[in-house]
């Protein structure tokens, strides 16, 4: 048997519980990119060359535009295209943070002060991170408004139909928001991005339809919360994933999400186990499709676009520097996600393990399933465990020290294969600073939630 200790074994604590929403809360669907990626929707949208700045700049920006904007901001009423591009950047820190004060804040800033940059696409996109916040913060009436003033300006943006059927349902207008809905369906689509949008709009109708025809009243909808003790409990576990496909496909460890009756993200959305394979203790996990009365998080309908990308060409050896990220001790460290710098210290690993890697990088309870990276930001591994350091000290009187280590990744490779799931790769052939690596992982990481 091993004598290490899975990096998922300790109960997450119960202030990291992730909340489960109410109607008044629940998420609207995500613009693209605005939502998930400030950086690459800036940079897609904009169109023009864009070089992240410090987190430290954003910072000062982010004071400046609470507390002496618009004095800050060149010329009083237009801030400079840097400046723009900080607070580009401090809006989607705040959103990944869930700060939505801060991100409703910030997107009112962008538009005061940005809005000659702003194409009506762009606008929107603004718009729509402002009706987020609002739902967010329980202001639902305030975000109806800003729905009407977005249809006001672009009637035929199913974006803001969409945004505007998400509010009226969180208030349990329910005939108002499947005549919303209904709006959105009813306009032509042009693109990939639309046609996402409108079939955002046909679940929640359908979601909308089952209440109305459940006879629920204008303030009766349907609450999770109503459905007792279950949408109340706390993790008995967490544990770290990574995306790999643009279908939303997460790969984990099976000893993360095994005697799970119920397993979600930190928004609360559900997800389902597709395959796990426990001799090599790996999982696949896909989001499951909403029911009636669960919360509205469309997780499951957003395309992603950062996945991670698997080693190809030789494979790793003993001195290669490893980075590893995932979410360890849930309660106590950054919710944001933790990243560790190692090396590869053994091709093998407990008792000559073919199947794994053993490496330095430090890891902790929590870091289970998450990805393991060479320096050029390709994934070679998934990390699994650590050397349980009590009893390895008590049988032979020493403390070992690093002593981890990961899945490798071509039997993840492998696994994906047999599940007949795609995967991407990529040559490593250029060496990426730490924090460039790191900002990968952080893209297409996430936690896990055991229940």
């Amino acid at each position: 048997m091993r004598r290490m200790v899975h990096c998922a074994d300790a109960p997450s604590d119960t202030n990291s519980a992730p909340t489960i929403s109410r109607p008044q809360d629940l998420r609207p669907p995500k613009r693209g990119r605005v939502q998930r990626d400030w950086n690459e929707y800036r940079a897609r949208l904009y169109r023009r060359k864009f070089t992240p700045r410090s987190l430290a700049a954003a910072g000062l920006l982010v004071l400046a535009a609470f507390f002496v904007a618009p004095s800050v901001i060149a010329n009083a009423n237009a801030a400079t295209d840097s400046q723009c591009d900080q607070l580009i950047l401090a809006s989607g820190d705040a959103h990944r943070r869930g700060d939505w004060s801060g991100v409703l804040a910030l997107s009112r800033t962008i538009l005061s002060h940005c809005g000659f940059y702003l194409t009506d696409g762009e606008w929107i996109g603004t718009v729509a991170s402002i009706e987020a916040a609002l739902v967010q913060l329980g202001r639902d009436s305030e975000a109806v408004a800003v729905a009407d003033r977005c249809i006001a300006r672009a009637p035929q943006s199913i974006d803001c139909h969409v945004f505007r059927g998400n509010a009226l349902f969180h208030l349990g207008r329910l005939e108002e928001a499947r005549k919303s809905y209904r709006s959105a369906l009813a306009i032509g689509t042009l693109t990939d991005e639309e046609m996402q949008m409108q079939k955002t709009a046909g679940r929640n109708l359908a979601l909308v339809e089952e209440e109305i025809r459940l006879g629920h009243s204008a303030h009766g909808a349907r609450r999770p919360n109503n459905k007792g003790s279950a949408s109340l409990a706390i993790p008995t576990r967490a544990g770290s994933g990574f995306f790999v496909t643009t279908e939303s496909y997460i790969v984990t460890n099976a000893h993360v999400v095994d005697g799970c009756t119920r397993i979600t993200t930190p928004s609360g959305s559900a997800l389902t186990v597709i395959q796990s394979d426990d001799s090599l203790d790996l999982a696949l996990l896909k989001f499951a499709p909403p029911q009636a009365g669960d919360p509205l998080t469309f997780d499951d309908l957003i395309p992603r676009t950062d996945i991670a990308k698997f080693r190809a060409g030789a494979p790793p050896r003993i001195g290669e520097t490893v980075i590893a990220f995932g979410f360890p001790l849930p309660g106590v460290l950054s919710t944001e996600g933790n990243v560790t710098l190692g090396i590869l210290s053994a091709t093998l690993g407990l008792g000559n393990d073919p199947h794994e890697f053993q490496i330095t990088a430090p890891v902790q309870a929590g870091n289970s399933g998450g990805p393991l990276l060479d320096a050029s930001g390709s994934v070679i591994g998934v990390v699994v465990a650590k050397l349980d350091v009590g009893k390895v000290a008590k049988i032979f009187g020493d403390i070992p020290q690093n002593v981890n280590f990961a899945v490798k990744g071509s039997d993840v490779i492998a696994f994906l294969a047999r599940a007949h799931v795609a995967y991407v790769t990529q040559p490593s052939t250029t060496q990426l600073q730490t924090a460039d690596a790191a900002s990968l992982a952080k893209g297409f990481s996430i936690q896990l939630f055991c229940y």
